[in-house]
């Protein structure tokens, strides 16, 4: 089939009928600039209105095919036109269907990648955080962190430094509990004031040295029913609690407000020499 050919036919028929480009398209459902793109050659006809047009330029559809009239059939000239028009539709035809294919193809490569962009975003992005702590009393130097992934929870404290809280030199311990509490939660405890007979003067040691010998390390897997929850943190709400003995065998308790500074979080997709830009 040459467009061209029957574009020119189709101007030439259309221009007979005494029809503006205008007013064929309204005929056919079409719009003018359509029809000027089959005048010109750059498109063809659709299959499924090339009966309405040959009725309204008064043609066969054989002959708008060929773009001519034909009014000596030659049966083989009309074969070889049929052949070569279902031939042209036909390639058409398949390349709509390859270009639909081609969007149905690449529309679902674009919806895998956006579920694993998602997948990826929801497990790895803004879900691994570190607090440094410090202590929320002055008189004391805390040297610990949090520190929460997708795989392990930590908390971890150290050393308690006492600066300049010099009553705790001058009182006496027979023994000693400490725990760490998260909104009244106790989440670690060591020691226990209750197991312990007080008729030995020589185990007494100073408060200051209680303080000195405090270590706290808690791990739990992240996927595990966890005291430690990535929540729990957001009131700051942490107390570290020592409960002792002193000489005189009265109970006294010494609580410790630990504060949290967020040092850390991949709530960034790119870092630049470890900062977050």
């Amino acid at each position: 089939m040459n467009q061209e050919k029957v574009g020119i036919f189709i101007a030439e028929l259309r221009k007979e009928k005494k029809l503006t480009q205008v007013q064929l398209g309204e005929k056919l459902g079409v719009t003018d600039k359509t029809v000027s793109k089959w005048e010109k050659g750059i498109s063809a006809p659709s299959i499924t209105i090339l009966n309405d047009l040959s009725s309204i330029l008064g043609i066969t559809t054989t002959e708008l095919l060929s773009g001519e009239r034909l009014n000596k059939i030659n049966p083989q000239k009309v074969d070889n036109t049929i052949y070569s028009n279902i031939k042209f539709y036909t390639k058409i035809n398949k390349k709509k269907y390859l270009r639909k294919i081609s969007i149905c193809f690449i529309g679902v490569v674009l919806l895998f990648l956006i579920i694993i962009v998602l997948l990826f975003l929801n497990n790895n992005y803004d879900n691994c955080y570190i607090y440094e702590l410090s202590s929320g009393d002055e008189n004391f130097k805390i040297n610990g962190i949090i520190s929460l992934t997708t795989e392990k929870d930590i908390i971890s404290i150290n050393s308690i430094e006492n600066i300049s809280n010099y009553e705790l030199d001058n009182e006496m311990v027979y023994s000693y509990e400490f725990s760490l509490n998260i909104d009244k939660e106790i989440i670690y405890k060591e020691g226990n004031i209750s197991l312990y007979e007080y008729n030995n003067s020589d185990q007494a040691i100073y408060l200051n040295e209680v303080f000195n010998k405090i270590k706290i390390y808690v791990t739990e897997n992240s996927n595990y029913d966890s005291v430690i929850q990535d929540d729990i943190f957001e009131n700051e709400n942490i107390v570290l609690k020592i409960r002792y003995i002193n000489k005189e065998l009265i109970e006294k308790e010494v609580n410790l407000d630990i504060k949290l500074n967020k040092i850390f979080s991949n709530n960034k997709i790119f870092y630049d020499g470890g900062n977050k830009f």
